[in-house]
């Protein structure tokens, strides 16, 4: 099937077969006139050496990772880039939670939903949020791909901070410089492997690190994590 979506404002045509897209990108389904700037399609043979390399992914899962891979790579040269987190929304605010795999981000902002109510704080997007600027703001948007779970909504709000998150018995925040940021966001990020779209990507990256505020949260499996990193990450008018 061929359909169309409106991701980050990016109108996307993406030639697909899988039922994990086709549920995931049901709120991004777009029918409007704005021309389509990104087409997707993950080639046959490429997708039939992923699936005999891979028997512990359905075909289904398989499809689905490399559209969202095929996705990231393009929408580079349109002024976004994908950072591998966790991101809720509370008070008109996007909250990034980036770690590696397994260390807890989305148990972190489950706690917000715990916290702050599930209808207050909602995930924007568990796994991959997309990072852009509007009106020289960076914000977060959410897409249909979002890793293991269905977490994500099809909204874009600006971002209050990045969290790098690190396990911890007690809760603490402290900031850090773009600087102490760059190493490890730069690693939860799509590396593309051209020189022409490393360069991209740099140049983004550049900007919103010289744009945002960063963060070292230290935190145990508890809502007062949620609470500490809230406290210390909300803009000052809120």
């Amino acid at each position: 099937m061929i359909k169309r979506y409106k991701i980050a404002g990016l109108v996307t045509e993406v030639e697909f077969f899988n039922s994990i897209l086709e549920k995931q990108g049901v709120d991004y389904e777009y029918d409007g006139n704005e021309p389509c700037v990104i087409k997707i399609k993950v080639p046959d043979d490429f997708l039939e050496n992923q699936i005999k390399e891979n028997p512990h992914l359905t075909p289904d899962e398989i499809e689905y990772i490399w559209t969202g891979y095929d996705f990231n790579r393009k929408i580079l040269k349109h002024g976004v880039f994908v950072l591998h987190s966790s991101a809720v929304v509370y008070n008109g605010y996007a909250y990034l939670f980036s770690a590696d795999c397994g260390t807890g981000k989305s148990t972190h902002t489950s706690f917000w939903q715990k916290n702050f109510g599930e209808n207050n704080a909602r995930i924007l997007n568990d796994d991959k949020p997309l990072i852009l600027k509007q009106n020289d703001v960076f914000c977060a948007s959410g897409s249909p791909w979002s890793g293991k779970t269905d977490k994500n909504i099809n909204i874009c709000v600006p971002i209050a901070g990045v969290a790098l998150l690190n396990r911890s018995e007690t809760n603490s925040i402290s900031p850090i410089t773009s600087l102490q940021a760059f190493t490890e966001l730069y690693s939860q990020t799509y590396r593309p492997s051209s020189v022409e779209d490393v360069d991209i990507l740099l140049a983004l990256f550049n900007d919103f690190l010289a744009s945002s505020k960063f963060y070292r949260l230290k935190c145990n499996m508890s809502c007062e994590a949620a609470q500490t990193a809230y406290d210390a990450m909300k803009p000052l008018h809120n």
